[in-house]
Parts: C-alpha cells; sequence; structure tokens
C-alpha cells in the first residue's frame, strides 16, 4: 500500500510499474496524514517507510498512528531525517539525544 501527494512528474509512471509488478500494490494520491489511518487499521505491518510532511507535528502524528498498527519487531524508516521536523521525532525518541 502506498500513499503520496504526486508532487513530481515521475511519481504516478513509479505507481503504474508498481502496480503491474505487484498487481495487489494499492495506491492513494494524497497526504499521508489525511489518509494513513484509514488503510493501517486493514492489516499490521512488519516494516514502513514514511516519506511524509516534515512539520513536527505532522511527524509526531504519522509516528504515534504507526506505533499503533506494526508489528512488535518492525521497521519504521523516517525519511529526510535532517529536516528539522523528522529530526526533532528522532531526538525526543531518543531521550534527548540525537541519532546518527
Amino acid at each position: 500500500m502506498g500513499i503520496d501527494i504526486c508532487e513530481y512528474s515521475f511519481t504516478e509512471p513509479c505507481i503504474q510499474y508498481l502496480q503491474s509488478a505487484f498487481p495487489q500494490h494499492e495506491f492513494v494520491k494524497g497526504p499521508s496524514h489525511r489518509h494513513l489511518e484509514t488503510y493501517l487499521c486493514k492489516s499490521s505491518f512488519d516494516a514502513n517507510h514514511v516519506d511524509g510532511d516534515h512539520h513536527i507535528s505532522i511527524v509526531i502524528f504519522e509516528a504515534r498512528l504507526l506505533s499503533q498498527y506494526v508489528s512488535e519487531n518492525a521497521h519504521v524508516i523516517f525519511d529526510d531525517w535532517d529536516c528539522e521536523g523528522v529530526q526533532e521525532l528522532m531526538i525526543q525518541g531518543k531521550g534527548g539525544q540525537a541519532w546518527n
């Protein structure tokens, strides 16, 4: 399952390729923080890659939401960790110490 705002011209052709290679792949066009909860409740995940909004309130919202649906030993990968909002979450999540 994928959610993307499709801001770039290459995104939709990539989605079309993924859907042809993985017919069960579901795609939603739009901001992840508006659609994530609807699709997360369908199942749990072992891995999740988040390349969402970089504002701290949205990053925290998505992280808390994901934590409810990922399996116990899941991996959650946040893209753009050097952006202020994502980095702030990483610092808060590690007891105030920056992640390397």
